[in-house]
């Protein structure tokens, strides 16, 4: 083996190192999107559960909702429309034991501020503005701050949470908007 001059052993050194850290960064690069995909597809069933457990409520037979998103399974079916309701009802419960006011707030240009900290079943973390947008059964966040840092290294969680417009968070957050803002 040949013999290697102390600055070519620092160099051995400094490309093993960049090595590690390289395969390091991409796992976590990874982790990061493993979880936003899961995030959005966390988001995508929930909704498909709302307008699943709406179908329902007017009245349309179980046994043809099965088909329209296809499956015959009644247990899939069921495990689907339950998502919804599990939950609400998590949301109900977290909320119950919680002050919201020091969660949400409203800025002087009437902004919905969101301040979490380790809040929720997925313990957020961020802080995020959203405009409001309509009134009553119709209300509607709009985020104003970005989803992602200007060299997209660091997510808003906030903003990612309620960018399906659906979820616990989304619906505790405009649940506190209807007890706050008062009625026209």
């Amino acid at each position: 083996m040949t013999k290697l001059s102390p600055r070519q052993e620092a160099f051995l050194l400094e490309l093993d190192r960049e090595a590690k850290e390289a395969r390091s960064s991409r796992a976590e690069i990874e982790a990061e999107v493993r979880a936003e995909v899961q995030a959005r597809q966390e988001a995508k069933l929930f909704k498909l559960s709302l307008l699943m457990n709406e179908a329902r409520v007017s009245g349309i037979p179980t046994t043809r909702i099965g088909p329209a998103i296809g499956t015959k399974d009644y247990r899939t079916v069921m495990r689907i429309m339950n998502m919804a309701r599990e939950s609400f009802d998590a949301a109900v419960e977290q909320s119950a034991s919680v002050n919201l006011d020091g969660v949400y707030s409203l800025n002087d240009q009437g902004e919905l501020v969101v301040s979490y900290d380790e809040h929720g079943a997925k313990r957020i973390t961020g802080k995020a503005t959203f405009a409001i947008l309509g009134a009553g059964e119709s209300m509607f966040l709009a985020s104003i701050d970005a989803l992602w840092n200007t060299d997209f290294t660091v997510r808003n969680d906030v903003v990612a949470e309620f960018e399906a417009a659906s979820g616990p968070y989304y619906e505790e957050a405009i649940e506190w908007l209807r007890q706050n803002i008062p009625s026209e």
